[in-house]
């Protein structure tokens, strides 16, 4: 009975508060609007790259770098999404297919997204990646194709399985005798270009589109642009949009990072049954994203990573030998072997630049030097995201 009066309470703060969202999507940071402000530049570099493709010529590969949230995916989808209009409209036979390296994970289905986009058909397993690229090659021939892959975040592609597929795909076009393949990678790390052999970077590498941070006074304007879209009139103050943009613009100029804050801040507003999104909003938004931000980043952790955030936990002394005794009974408790304390101090370094643990080394005197570790996150939401393990649940 308690917790149906509790729903009721729920639901009927819901249906009587005033609405403060009119469109959730158009607050999202993966939705294209109709226009995209202050990136003229960029759409028109990538418009004339990929145009060739309208007279029935091959697209020139292009690579798009700049730091996250600085419209590189987003410019890239409104161009295509306009060259496919104008693909149809003149009865081309263009293929434009996309795939995020990063949430694929892995090269055979990266390959399968964008070989499935141009409308082939993969077993789930058994074939090897180079034979998925050889049949994309020969459908692309077979049909005559002018075909675009685009490959966003293609640093984690080559990070993880090296360059030889980019080379095999900016080569693909002396296979072919009809149709041709451009490629269009996205990259959010600036030294992407270090990683690449020489011979695949000259061939990616043929245009470049360098998308420099939004500044505060432009994420306003397109944080604006978007609430008009995404809000009832009169539902948001311009402090809570201005409160958004200075946060975002703190860090790079991320516009992802600015309509996450303002989305969140709505349906946290929403929640509480308030007339208006403000400011304070915007700050519980803040911690909330950030929150949801490590308890992701727990969750994806391997195993022993995750071993050595619960050993700290319940380290008595926090010490790089306590650390490891303490690793070393827990691994044994779960059957797993253990690894290294030379590794675990390099996961306890790891950890520490990715804001999870304290690391510092303190100096004990006549006993040395050693790391003094504890977590940099609140303990109880460690225990909450790692008991979502059933293996790692046992020993919290």
């Amino acid at each position: 009975m308690e917790y149906d009066n509790l729903i009721d309470e729920i639901f009927n703060r819901v249906v009587t508060s005033k609405p403060l969202i009119k469109d959730r999507d158009v607050l999202r940071s993966d939705y294209v609007p109709d226009r995209l402000l202050y990136r003229d530049d960029e759409i028109r570099a990538v418009a004339e790259s990929l145009s060739p493709l309208l007279k029935g010529s091959r697209a020139s590969n292009l690579l798009l770098y700049g730091k996250p949230g600085t419209g590189k995916t987003a410019v890239a989808r409104y161009v295509l999404k306009h060259l496919q209009e104008r693909a149809r409209r003149y009865n081309l036979n263009v293929a434009l297919a996309y795939s995020n390296v990063k949430n694929a994970k892995r090269e055979y289905t990266v390959l399968v997204q964008l070989g499935e986009a141009i409308g082939l058909r993969f077993p789930f397993t058994g074939l090897a990646s180079s034979e998925i690229f050889t049949r994309i090659v020969n459908h692309i021939d077979e049909h005559g194709i002018d075909t675009v892959f685009v490959l966003d975040e293609i640093d984690f592609l080559v990070k993880k399985h090296g360059d030889e597929i980019l080379y095999q795909m900016t080569r693909a076009n002396e296979r072919l005798h009809k149709g041709s393949l451009g490629l269009v990678g996205i990259s959010n790390d600036l030294n992407f270009k270090d990683m690449l052999d020489p011979r695949v970077l000259s061939s990616l590498s043929e245009e470049e589109v360098l998308f420099s941070p939004y500044t505060v006074d432009e994420l306003k304007h397109i944080l604006m642009d978007r609430a008009k879209l995404g809000f009832n009139e009169g539902c948001i103050s311009d402090a809570a949009i201005n409160l958004c943009a200075a946060i975002a613009g703190a860090e790079h100029g991320d516009a992802r990072r600015a309509l996450d804050l303002l989305r969140v801040a709505g349906e946290v507003a929403e929640r509480e049954g308030a007339d208006m999104v403000e400011e304070r909003h915007v700050r519980i938004a803040e911690k909330r994203i950030e929150q949801d931000k490590v308890s992701e980043t727990l969750r994806k952790l391997p195993l022993h990573e995750k071993l050595v955030i619960v050993s700290v936990m319940l380290s008595n002394k926090g010490s790089t030998g306590d650390v490891y005794d303490t690793y070393i009974s827990l691994a044994k408790r779960l059957g797993v072997q253990p690894v290294t304390q030379r590794r675990v101090g390099m996961i306890v370094s790891e950890l520490d630049m990715q804001g999870l643990l304290y690391a510092p080394v303190v100096n004990q005197g006549r006993y040395g030097r050693t790391k003094r570790i504890s977590l940099a996150i609140q303990d109880s939401l460690v225990r909450e995201v790692l008991a979502e393990d059933p293996m790692l649940a046992v020993l919290l």
